[in-house]
């Protein structure tokens, strides 16, 4: 099994989907598919490398586009409170565990991949690391290599969860109801 099969395998354990586009014309295909999927009629796009980000806006033609790091800090929260989905990209995925390594180097970023209902995570296939430790050690090399202020580093595995006294798992309360991987083999 290839690594990213394995990935997407351990990405939907985690209540999570995962999808593989190996081309941009599949990555088009498949935002469109997320944005009908969620109903969304406001998307915000953060984080996204600019050759990602431009695929991605051409898949959004007709869709209202939010960037929050265009932004000022006071209206970022205010314009992703009405936002259904966010698109942001992740630094590596963590193939064993299924997770995402997030590097935001300011709130805009964070924001997006948490604020909105659902989350579409874009990760590139030749960025995939083996296990945690391999993520961590990269965290690690990231915030030495990082000039002031350091960037917040997070590990995303699956949709916001958290569980009732009872024990009862609920999704979504902390963050994204869905979560949605796109593993690219292009970028």
């Amino acid at each position: 099994m290839s690594a990213s099969d394995s990935f997407a395998q351990a990405v939907r354990s985690l209540n999570a989907e995962a999808v593989y586009a190996a081309t941009e014309e599949e990555t088009r295909v498949l935002v469109r598919e997320v944005v009908s999927k969620t109903k969304a009629s406001t998307v915000a796009i953060a984080g996204v490398p600019s050759h990602v980000s431009e695929v991605v806006h051409s898949a959004l033609t007709g869709f209202n586009v939010v960037e929050p790091e265009r932004l000022g800090s006071k209206d970022v929260k205010r314009a992703l409170a009405t936002t259904e989905l966010g698109i942001t990209w992740a630094m590596n995925g963590v193939v064993k565990e299924g997770a995402l390594l997030e590097v935001a180097w300011d709130d805009a970023v964070k924001l997006t991949s948490c604020l909105p209902m659902s989350h579409l995570a874009l990760v590139a296939e030749k960025s995939l690391l083996p296990d945690f430790t391999a993520g961590m050690r990269e965290a690690g090399k990231i915030v030495v290599a990082s000039p002031l202020p350091k960037p917040t580093i997070s590990f995303i595995a699956g949709p916001s969860r958290t569980a009732d006294i009872e024990g009862r798992l609920l999704y979504g309360v902390h963050g994204p109801h869905s979560l949605t991987v796109a593993i690219l083999g292009w970028a």
